[in-house]
């Protein structure tokens, strides 16, 4: 994965306020994705390669629709 997928990735995303699991909010994220891009993407490629994901990213919220 190129930084540039993770840009691309990024910025695609809605900037909501609403905080995941992490704490960080979409809105803060796409303000901060540059300084951090670099790092992000290093972490991204070892995960793919090892085929290891941190069990904390594999918290998912699921809502369905009301009613």
């Amino acid at each position: 994965m190129a930084p540039s997928d993770v840009l691309l990735t990024t910025y695609n995303l809605k900037p909501k306020l609403s905080q995941g699991y992490d704490g960080i909010s979409t809105k803060l994220l796409k303000e901060t994705i540059s300084n951090i891009l670099q790092p992000i993407t290093h972490i991204l490629n070892i995960s793919f390669v090892n085929g290891i994901v941190p069990q904390d990213l594999k918290i998912a919220k699921v809502i369905g629709p009301p009613g």
